[in-house]
């Protein structure tokens, strides 16, 4: 994992310090391959904090290290992968090693090697061809568990994509059976590519058509949506998704954990989703409720087939790329919906795997596991009661502090359950607020200000919720926990989007945990606030906290512009525009979406004929950008033809974005809006009801769109 490979892994060369410390020798076998730097994440190790700076031991030719003049094997036989053993010195690299420590394991469990001869020669022999004895038979009197066996037995596969990826993952794997961890159990292995061309059986599509094609999953329609697993899960899970974005096309992988079951009113993005790719395949994120919550510079390999892992344990969610962890993040208020499934951004994207595995019960298992299992059964007053016994029982410890805040949030959760009427409601919300007082006499005192304002979103006190998570950072600015409060702050505004009141969130957001303007859906929140000045204020702290990410910069500049826009500052909004073209032309995606809003603020000014100038431009210069954007150029024509009176011309644009861009729902929908706003305007009412009659039957995820055709439809029938 540090981007050299020993070649030579042995006992002999592996010594146990007087204190315990393991400390590997002789490298003069050893190669370069490339040093990775790990990523900054809690969990990584205590390495992590230094620069991974190696270099070859010697300069040599590389076949010189591993064979002598004579054609003889430098190395130890009996530790030797099959690819050393063969002498296919381009095939070695860290899966060697990986099965040098599974012969080093397997020796441990029994007492023997693997692989034995009378000579060296027989050795290499057998270990380029022979399998290994299972280890539980090997040697049965040292009653090897048969877990140690799998892992030693994994390590020494002759096919290297069927060992361990990474040593890291090998060590967490030894790390779990020391600690007790139950091993996952698969509960659903869905493969696509055994799958008949159509639409999935089993699952449930939201915001869009989901279907098989030529043995993966694609989606067919729509630019945002959900598939999701019909069948529930429970407990701690994992999610392994094999897939790829095709060369040239646009998407991420993204797999969903802890969904709530579809329903009407739910919304997009409801659960963790761990987005591969995402933004343009820039990063790699963790949202939590459409709320980015961690985010790392990682993307895929465009044509390239990767396994992609999300991970819930307990309220830690992680994530995985091709045996690489790459974010970890503990989440203070876990979510508790029990479907998983896939969530699908842009058309390129190809699916060919979807496994889902639980956890049973560990060895060893936390205080906490116990309630934890109880609350995401929905057995509220039982996960209550023992928060409470690990209170009482570690007082002051990290354990009861957590106990302390999740008897709390019992409490809320059991009031909002008796409902305002309820007899026993402000009972159990007065008990709630003296759990929370007592944790803010603790080092974890933000979580207290974070219980508090619970108690005041299910009175729906909007203000006294906003100020009493600012409270958090103006009480206790160096303690622990204000992370967690920070995104609560861009969690709820998220949540108010289009409420008067999401403002009391937005700024507090913005100026405490200004982390969260890393994430582009929350530079939209900021521009949406009623007071545009201090929205642009916010916006322009973008470049300046977050100079190398250009793409982040771009998008808060295009928000400013859009700011300008609702205040029909025209001439300052195509300055910012310009801005841009001129500083972030290698943006594409951003700069087709600016030259659409310019044309906008064209169209606003009546300067008709430079608005479809500006669209024509979109539709010629960036024909690679995402079909979304393209389509949305295409509908902005005909908004621009509406504003002239070409009300033919702008039925005309309709037809075109129905017949070229089908697959993009919002725009189709956009198309046929305008389309009877047209009709109307001509008198032509029964084709008008028509139109809007076609968006409620066919465009049923749009509500946007659904409202204005039923106003539409209001308007044709009086």
């Amino acid at each position: 994992d540090r981007g050299v490979i020993h070649r030579d892994l042995k006992p002999a060369n592996i010594v146990i310090g007087e204190y315990g410390e393991v400390i590997v020798i002789d490298w003069g076998l050893a190669k370069v391959i490339g040093a990775t730097k790990p990523p900054s994440v809690p969990g990584f190790g205590a390495w992590a904090r230094y620069e991974p700076e190696v270099t070859a031991p010697r300069e040599q030719d590389d076949a010189a290290a591993q064979v002598t003049r004579d054609g003889t094997f430098m190395g130890t036989p009996a530790y030797a992968s099959p690819e050393q053993a063969q002498g296919r010195i381009d095939e070695i690299d860290a899966q060697s090693d990986i099965w040098s420590l599974g012969v080093i394991l397997y020796e441990l469990c029994t007492l023997r090697p693997p692989f034995e001869g009378e000579t060296s020669r027989e050795v290499l022999e057998k270990v380029a061809t022979a399998d290994p004895m299972d280890p539980v038979q090997a040697n049965p009197r040292r009653r090897v568990p048969p877990e140690l066996a799998e892992i030693a037995l994994r390590c020494l596969q002759r096919d290297k994509s069927e060992r361990y990826a990474t040593a890291g993952g090998l060590a967490q794997e030894l790390e779990n059976w020391l600690e007790g961890v139950a091993p996952w159990r698969v509960v659903a292995d869905v493969d696509f590519g055994q799958m008949p061309d159509g639409p999935p059986e089993g699952w449930t599509a939201i915001g869009g058509d989901w279907c098989v094609e030529q043995g993966a999953l694609i989606l067919v329609a729509g630019t945002d949506s959900e598939l999701i697993l019909d069948a529930p899960t429970g407990g701690d899970v994992r999610v392994e998704v094999e897939g790829m974005v095709a060369k040239g096309r646009i998407g991420e992988i993204s797999p969903l954990l802890d969904a709530p079951v579809p329903a009407t009113g739910r919304r997009l993005g409801d659960g963790y989703c761990a987005q591969f790719g995402a933004d343009y395949n820039a990063y790699t994120k963790i949202a939590k409720n459409a709320t980015d919550v961690a985010k790392v510079e990682a993307g895929y390999s465009p044509g390239r087939w990767h396994q992609v892992v999300a991970e819930r344990v307990g309220n830690v969610i992680r994530v995985e790329v091709d045996g690489r962890e790459l974010l970890r993040w503990r989440d203070h208020m876990p979510l508790s919906g029990q479907r998983v499934g896939l969530y699908g951004c842009g058309d390129g994207f190809r699916i060919r795997r979807f496994r889902v595995s639980s956890r049973g019960v560990s060895a060893t298992v936390s205080c906490l596991d116990v309630p934890n299992a109880f609350y995401n059964k929905g057995l509220i007053g039982e996960a209550k009661t023992e928060y409470l016994r690990i209170v009482d029982s570690h007082p002051g410890r990290a354990e009861g502090l957590e106990a302390l805040f999740l008897a709390g949030k019992c409490n809320v959760e059991l009031a909002r359950r008796e409902g305002p009427d309820g007899d026993d409601a402000e009972r159990l919300l007065s008990d709630a607020h003296a759990h929370f007082d007592r944790l803010e006499k603790s080092y974890l005192a933000p979580l207290g200000c974070l219980g508090k304002s619970l108690i005041h979103e299910l009175r729906q006190e909007h203000a006294k919720e906003a100020a009493e998570l600012a409270r958090a950072f103006q009480d206790y600015p160096d303690y622990e926990g204000l992370t967690a409060v920070g995104e609560r702050l861009w969690e709820r505004a998220t949540a108010l989007w289009y409420h008067p009141q999401a403002e009391l969130f937005v700024l507090p957001a913005a100026k405490h945990h200004p982390a969260g303007l890393r994430c582009s859906v929350n530079l939209g929140l900021v521009s949406h606030i009623q007071d545009k000045s201090a929205a642009r204020k916010v916006l322009a702290t973008v470049a300046e906290r977050f100079s190398g990410d250009r793409q982040l910069c771009a998008l808060a500049q295009l928000r400013i512009g859009t700011c300008f826009q609702w205040e029909r500052r025209w001439e300052e909004a195509l300055e910012a525009f310009q801005e841009i073209l001129s500083t972030w032309p290698e943006q594409r995606s951003v700069c087709a979406r600016t030259l659409a809003q310019m044309a906008a603020t064209l169209r606003g000014q009546g300067r008709y004929e430079e608005a479809i100038d500006h669209l024509e431009r979109v539709l010629s210069e960036f024909a690679d950008v995402e079909e979304q954007f393209l389509a949305a150029a295409v509908v902005q024509m005909g908004y621009v033809m509406m504003a002239q009176g070409d009300y033919e011309g702008a039925a005309a644009v309709c037809d075109r974005v129905l017949s070229q861009y089908p697959g993009q729902l919002a725009s189709c929908a956009g198309a046929l809006d305008f389309a009877a706003r047209a009709r109307w305007l001509q008198g032509r009412l029964d084709e008008a009801l028509f139109l809007s009659q076609r968006v409620l039957a066919e465009y049923r995820v749009q509500p946007v769109y659904r409202m204005r055709s039923l106003m539409g439809m209001g308007d044709c029938l009086r």
